[in-house]
């Protein structure tokens, strides 16, 4: 029997102009999108304005996810609701193409971006929100250390039915 290979390391940084090709096309990919969240297309126009809109929101921050710092860009990671006030934060990881998954890549990055919010951020909980039978994310979180806090029970209709969203926060430790 033989051991399965380490994951892949990854690294999180800024997202670039080059990224923007990758990332159109992931924000288009309806099928991926409908793992956690109702998918409506997007324009080019619309996305060369949030492109160049990155970084004017305190309250949230976009990471490129890499195997080099100078290589393509694989996934991304988002906080959003970044509050100073209560030290809190959601976390969202996606990676791009869909051979690329299964790989570890995703919760080494998710680390990462937990790693930038205790120690950059000072940040005391983040949490996330999946479907309920998005089973990948949910294995992530959970080996990640996030502890289930409740389901938002058809809280999202997608694809023409309701599904309950599954609700974990991690504390700093």
């Amino acid at each position: 029997m033989t051991t399965p290979s380490p994951p892949e390391c990854v690294q999180i940084g800024p997202i670039i102009a080059q990224d923007s090709e990758a990332l159109f096309r992931w924000f288009n990919d309806a099928h991926t999108a409908r793992l956690d969240y109702a998918w409506r297309p997007v324009d080019g126009l619309s996305h060369q304005k949030w492109l160049a809109s990155l970084g004017t929101d305190p309250t949230q921050i976009w990471f490129a996810i890499r195997r080099a710092a100078q290589g393509p860009i694989i996934g991304f990671a988002i906080l959003r609701n970044i509050s100073a006030v209560h030290r809190s934060a959601e976390l969202g990881v996606r990676i791009g193409e869909e051979g690329e998954r299964g790989r570890g890549l995703g919760k080494d990055a998710a680390r990462q971006v937990l790693q930038f919010c205790w120690q950059v951020l000072n940040l005391h909980r983040v949490q996330v929100a999946a479907f309920a039978d998005n089973e990948r994310a949910l294995r992530l979180y959970t080996g990640l250390g996030f502890r289930r806090e409740g389901i938002l029970r058809q809280a999202q209709f997608i694809d023409g039915k309701w599904k309950n969203v599954v609700v974990m926060g991690l504390l700093r430790k």
